[in-house]
């Protein structure tokens, strides 16, 4: 009984350090962003912006469901026309870079950038999602579809450029998860240049105060879903095409991330309102 009681006390003072290097990591996290925030000049609204990055496939098999069979007809021969994707196909996928503030005015400037490889990405769906203007929505063809220094550096260069005609009246916070990639004095020049004040959201702590996780990247991939089922639907053959897909993220970054006010997820997270 002594040995399992130890056990416990064990266990429970773990627990209890788990709970305070949480408290601790999330205090740090708010301290840097309100220090941030104290900045601004009095004339200068402060702006809070996340980036982040999320995978978007660019095939989905079709949904658990009842299959109608005939009265003379059985289960093989209903399921013969049923689209079964390769298994490079599934593995196709392009990553969205998304950014949303707590302003709405400024919201719709924003760069999202969609980074592929370029095996899975033909520069015509490329050229085709940069030839909208107005979409704010960027396409990448890269060696690779993960996201690296150089790439975020680009990404970086394009907010900047979006946001300068606000830096008068505009002070811009920008908070980013502790991966690898987002942490290196690359990218915090790239920041310093843009004139945008940069800030990391603490390890383990993303799904609990990093907006795009806890309130955007759920709704984002609801809509994706929804979107891919349709193209589906209405397609011969049961696929969807690779231009179809970047047409769709589009179409959610207009319907999702530009069309709302991210300004309670901030609150929410803690990263507002000090």
């Amino acid at each position: 009984f002594q040995a399992e009681d130890g056990i416990r006390d064990v266990e429970r003072s773990r627990g209890l350090g788990d709970v305070y290097k949480r408290q601790s990591q999330a205090i740090s996290t708010w301290q840097w962003s309100n220090f941030l925030s104290s900045l601004a000049t009095a004339k200068q609204q402060v702006v809070r912006i996340n980036l982040d990055e999320t995978c978007c496939p660019l095939c989905t098999e079709a949904s658990k469901g009842a299959v109608a069979i005939g009265h003379n007809g059985s289960r093989k021969e209903a399921m013969m026309g049923e689209y079964r994707a390769s298994l490079s196909a599934r593995r196709s996928a392009v990553t969205l870079v998304a950014s949303v503030c707590d302003d709405l005015e400024i919201q719709p400037l924003l760069p999202q950038v969609i980074v592929g490889n370029e095996r899975v990405l033909t520069r015509a769906d490329a050229q085709k999602i940069n030839a909208e203007p107005d979409a704010r929505v960027y396409c990448l063809r890269k060696k690779s579809g993960w996201v690296n220094k150089e790439i975020l550096t680009q990404i970086i260069q394009l907010m900047g450029v979006a946001l300068k005609p606000w830096q008068q009246n505009r002070c811009f916070l920008l908070c980013m998860d502790a991966c690898p990639c987002h942490c290196s004095s690359q990218i915090a020049r790239a920041c310093n240049k843009a004139g945008l004040h940069l800030f990391y959201v603490a390890a383990s702590m993303t799904s609990s105060l990093q907006p795009c996780d806890t309130h955007v990247f759920a709704r984002f991939k609801r809509f994706l879903r929804a979107g891919m089922e349709t193209l589906r639907l209405q397609s011969v053959t049961g696929g969807t095409q690779t231009s179809e897909v970047l047409q769709l993220i589009s179409k959610a970054v207009q319907g999702v991330l530009n069309s709302r006010d991210w300004t309670e997820a901030f609150s929410q997270t803690g990263l507002r309102d000090q």
